[in-house]
């Protein structure tokens, strides 16, 4: 009896926890959280570039995929999962119900802000119409988001035009008043504020998918402060506040619209 081998029992797997720890670029927005399952076949589908720049919780800043831990993903190719989504949410925006949508959309319009833990929400089998925070995607809401893109991962087309807008509006003005034979500029004076307007909202609209709080700017229609604060924030060359600036003061001058 002393010699005999004890009995040799094996452990069961360790449990897979489905953390949706995972933050990725794509097209200067932020996108997630995802988990890293769902990491691996955005790489596999070739959503996810070796170059793209990715975010953790914990991480102190963005690094690009090829410096993490998923390298060797990029070389292996594993067909996505079937995934089946069933249309059966139905959510309160704005005091009308909109639906039927999948999961995904909801998560979505949490992510985008379309919806926050207020909103109604109900599906088939709920007996009445409940706050998003009371429902499993509570968790959606998210407080350990990560930083902001930098700036060089952020597109400045539209901020350029932006600087250019003074000078755009003389062209413009200048246009429209030989057009109608008038030569009165001056009654053109709006079209400068409508690019300017125009412009500076679609700028403002990208730096937010990009996870920056625009509040602190002020308002995007105030044009020279909203650029002065943008070149801070961003910590980006303040040149194109200043060129603003200087073609603002120059359509001021009535010779300016007599040299075009």
């Amino acid at each position: 009896m002393e010699n005999e081998t004890p009995p040799q029992f094996t452990p069961p797997p360790l449990p897979v926890t489905a953390n949706n720890e995972w933050w990725y670029e794509l097209d200067g927005v932020h996108n997630g959280p995802v988990s890293k399952g769902k990491m691996k076949e955005l790489i596999v589908n070739g959503v996810l570039k070796k170059n793209t720049i990715v975010w953790t919780v914990g991480w102190p800043k963005w690094v690009v995929a090829n410096e993490t831990e998923f390298l060797n993903d990029f070389n292996i190719n594993i067909p996505p999962l079937s995934i089946k989504k069933e249309q059966n949410w139905w959510y309160e925006m704005n005091g009308e119900q909109k639906g039927p949508v999948n999961d995904n959309e909801i998560m979505r319009l949490i992510k985008n802000g379309s919806l926050n833990k207020e909103n109604l929400i109900w599906k088939d089998g709920m007996n009445k119409w409940v706050p998003i925070r009371l429902t499993d995607f509570n968790a959606y809401f998210r407080t350990d988001v990560p930083p902001p893109l930098t700036g060089d991962a952020i597109s400045n087309t539209i901020v350029w035009w932006l600087s250019f807008a003074p000078f755009l509006g003389i062209v413009v003005a200048s246009f429209l008043a030989k057009l109608d034979n008038s030569y009165n500029y001056n009654k053109y004076w709006f079209i400068t504020l409508i690019i300017n307007v125009v412009l500076s909202y679609a700028d403002d609209r990208n730096l937010k998918k990009a996870g920056h709080d625009t509040s602190k700017l002020g308002s995007a229609f105030l044009v020279p402060i909203y650029l002065y604060k943008r070149a801070e924030m961003l910590k980006q060359s303040n040149t194109y506040f200043w060129i603003w600036i200087i073609l603002f003061v120059l359509s001021l001058s009535n010779e300016t619209y007599y040299f075009l």
